[in-house]
């Protein structure tokens, strides 16, 4: 079984601007991911644009089967060079990974990539050739499980330049900032949003240059399975019992009557937890078989709330409401963490409350900012 190819981006514009330079592009081609980010000359809607074409030039192409060289080669051919700075219209940085863990990369100017392993830098080596006469490095080797690879454009090294820190932040201390970093996480959203937050902090939230973050995690498929909402049919409450036993992988409840049907079914009791008073959803429970058991529809309305906002923060506060012990930060952190996720939706009406309908809305937010992390989703009705 191949590992689960983790990936994330996050990019500032440089401020007063509408349109970022960098640019991202993925493709999947069986069990290769093709990952090209292009860091275009300048900033604003010219950068935009050349950033735009080098990154959908070279995975359309590399998709196709081109050759690297056809592949510089047409960039090269396409996009000129500055008569006045003499340098390229955009850089490139373009990543194959395989789903058994090989990683072949192709630099163009761009900041080296880092490769963290726990706590260690490592730094595979390059060959450097020419291409269409431009200087390209390539490097071949194999990721593990819980190995990150991250990208960043100039911008990232240059946050902070007159502004907090004097002369900018520079590769190391981005190197030292994501090796006390990743130990830490396991998601590829965590680390590139810790990342890109942090630069625009240093930034004093008005960033001087595009900076965009592109993260690459190499992860064992982590599959959680959640549980929420009695089943339709009381003849189901068996088969959604029998699903709850068999589940592999994490596993969460969300609702007391689901609880209760579970513990019903399965001979187990449904425990209290000691919680804080002041935190803003209901109390949790433990049930063995469970990693969480949660209230339902106010939590699964909570969960999707954090989610959305991990997708498109304002600021650092979301690591912090993340970090809360109660249950809606604690399910929202399994999803981030998880790669594949398998949601039991009950579709019977809940005659304590009228959250039925709500209930459906908030598992579809789920389903869909889980969708956008790029986890593997499947919704069961029952």
């Amino acid at each position: 079984m191949g590992f689960f190819l983790d990936t994330a981006y996050r990019s500032l514009k440089k401020h007063g601007e509408e349109l970022c330079g960098d640019q991202v592009a993925m493709e999947r081609v069986g069990d290769r991911l093709i990952i090209v980010m292009s860091d275009g000359l300048g900033s604003g809607v010219k950068a935009n644009i050349l950033a735009t074409l080098t990154a959908r030039i070279a995975v359309t192409m590399l998709k196709e089967g081109a050759s690297l060289e056809e592949t510089v080669d047409t960039i090269a051919r396409t996009l000129p060079v500055c008569s006045v700075r003499n340098l390229a219209y955009s850089t490139f940085t373009v990543i194959e990974a395989y789903e058994d863990g090989r990683i072949h990369t192709v630099e163009f100017d761009n900041p080296a990539y880092i490769l963290t392993r726990r706590t260690e830098s490592l730094i595979p080596e390059k060959t450097l050739s020419k291409i269409a006469g431009k200087s390209i490095r390539e490097s071949d080797f194999k990721m593990d499980d819980g190995d990150f690879l991250t990208v960043v454009s100039d911008g990232v090294l240059y946050a902070s330049q007159g502004m907090i820190l004097d002369q900018g932040w520079g590769w190391e201390d981005v190197r030292d900032f994501l090796k006390d970093s990743a130990h830490t996480e396991k998601s590829a959203s965590a680390l590139a949003l810790q990342l890109s937050v942090f630069c625009n902090v240093l930034y004093d939230l008005k960033p001087g240059d595009d900076a965009t973050v592109l993260t690459l995690a190499v992860r064992k498929k982590e599959g959680l399975t959640i549980f929420t909402g009695p089943p339709l049919r009381l003849e189901d409450d068996k088969r959604l019992a029998d699903a709850f036993v068999k589940s592999s992988g994490k596993v969460a409840v969300s609702g007391g009557s689901t609880a209760a049907i579970i513990a019903r079914e399965t001979g187990r009791e449904i425990e209290a937890e000691i919680c804080d008073v002041s935190e803003p959803v209901p109390p949790t429970s433990r049930l063995e078989g469970a990693d969480l058991v949660t209230e339902g529809a106010l939590t699964l309305a909570r969960t999707a709330d954090l989610l959305e906002e991990f997708l498109a923060p304002t600021d650092d506060d979301i690591f912090l409401k993340l970090r809360k012990r109660n249950g809606a930060a604690r399910l929202a952190r399994m999803i981030i963490d998880s790669t594949d996720l398998t949601i039991w939706l009950g579709s019977a009406v809940n005659l304590a409350n009228t959250d039925t309908h709500l209930r459906s809305v908030d598992v579809m937010r789920i389903l869909e900012a889980a969708k956008s992390l790029g986890r593997n989703t499947k919704l069961v009705m029952i």
